[in-house]
């Protein structure tokens, strides 16, 4: 009779361990990236004229999109701490978790996450005590995401590489405030 003998091994060398948990770490930093930068671009379009036909859309063609999920979305795409690509490691990955810290005050919650008083590790409930005094305070107006508008406007005298300069150093301005959590938007030049 021919036996099939497996192993059984119930220890890991601390390098095989390691190695999963790093997995799990990536795999969890991956759902934070993926939700915040889904929020963002949501965020980036749900004020504009076509947002009716996005939003249907989704309701209708999208299978993991309901009213729910999308209004969620929406709540993480306003807040500027959740959007910071610096806090981003330090958030935890569920987005019902994220979606109930978005009800924070930015200032306060980016404070909360630069002290370790949210961190990956907080969970559904407390995020939802964390937000309770910023949401009793928002009952007359809700708070959205601050804009401020900037004009710049750049004039050469000749053709030399100056405008192509300027483009790129606008450009790197651009990158810059949306990996803080800014949305961005000119008209080209």
């Amino acid at each position: 009779m021919n036996e099939i003998v497996t192993e059984k091994r119930t220890e890991l060398s601390s390098q095989e361990l390691n190695g999963i948990l790093s997995e799990i770490a990536d795999g969890m930093r991956r759902v934070v990236n993926a939700t915040i930068e889904t929020a963002i671009i949501i965020a980036k379009h749900q004020d504009k004229a076509y947002w009716g036909q996005v939003e249907e859309t989704l309701l209708n063609k999208v299978q993991w999109f309901d009213g729910a999920v999308l209004s969620m979305y929406k709540k993480i795409g306003n807040n500027i701490a959740l959007r910071m690509e610096s806090n981003r490691e330090k958030l935890p990955p569920s987005y019902n978790t994220l979606y109930h810290l978005a009800f924070s005050d930015p200032e306060r919650l980016n404070v909360a996450i630069e002290k370790g008083q949210i961190g990956p590790k907080t969970t559904l409930a407390q995020a939802r005590k964390f937000s309770e005094k910023d949401k009793k305070t928002k009952t007359v107006k809700e708070r959205t995401t601050e804009s401020l508008q900037i004009s710049v406007s750049v004039k050469f005298s000749d053709k030399s590489g100056k405008v192509r300069v300027a483009k790129n150093l606008l450009n790197k301005l651009k990158i810059d405030l949306e990996k803080e959590g800014g949305v961005v938007s000119w008209s080209d030049f």
